[in-house]
């Protein structure tokens, strides 16, 4: 049993600790039930849809402290092994200019490829310092695939595309509002709205 005590981050589902053996990776503890074990499915289904810019999430369930977890790679900078910052650290010092194109890459695959995600909050995206001194964005939580948030509807979305990408695609263009960016993709957005009628990715 892995004994936990650093605090490393926390949402609405879980809290993430570092793991106590290994600097490169951490430990997801989930405060609602099945969280972790919906994530590992989700990163199975999009990990070759978004390659090299998703945190690796390791199959394994283990025992901690604080109940049942799931081992995930924790970004650090190549520069000075510093843990790479989230979208809300990175927007107190840093220039969004400079990972543009890199979150544009992960965006763009997203709508293309039709994975429905629908939480596009700061703290789900960071910014890792490569060792030539550019940056990279990665996706560190992936368990919205198909899961708006909303409690008591009818969840159509989790069926019908259009009605998907309409949550979604509102919700990405929130995000790059938020970090100052303009948002690229109107004609892909206008072209993939009526493209397919139903969700595949599930």
């Amino acid at each position: 049993m892995l004994i936990l005590n650093k605090i490393i981050g926390s949402g609405y589902t879980r809290n993430c600790y570092k793991h106590p053996y290994d600097k490169n990776l951490c430990v997801k503890i989930e405060l609602k039930p099945d969280a972790n074990s919906y994530e590992l499915h989700v990163y199975d289904l999009v990990k070759s849809l978004i390659p090299g810019q998703i945190a690796k999430i390791y199959s394994t369930v283990i025992e901690t402290d604080k109940g049942p977890g799931i081992t995930s790679q924790l970004i650090r900078n190549e520069t000075d092994e510093n843990i790479s910052p989230n979208f809300h650290e990175y927007k107190l010092s840093g220039d969004f200019k400079q990972i543009e194109a890199s979150l544009n890459r992960i965006i763009k695959r997203v709508i293309a490829r039709d994975i429905f995600f629908f939480d596009f909050n700061l703290g789900n995206f960071v910014v890792q310092t490569l060792s030539n001194g550019s940056k990279k964005v990665w996706l560190i939580d992936v368990k919205s695939l198909n899961r708006t948030g909303y409690e008591g509807f009818l969840h159509l979305e989790r069926i019908f595309a259009p009605l998907a990408r309409i949550i979604m695609f509102r919700r990405i263009r929130r995000l790059y509002k938020m970090v100052g960016l303009i948002f690229p993709f109107d004609d892909l957005c206008r072209k993939k709205f009526f493209s397919t009628l139903f969700v595949t990715v599930k």
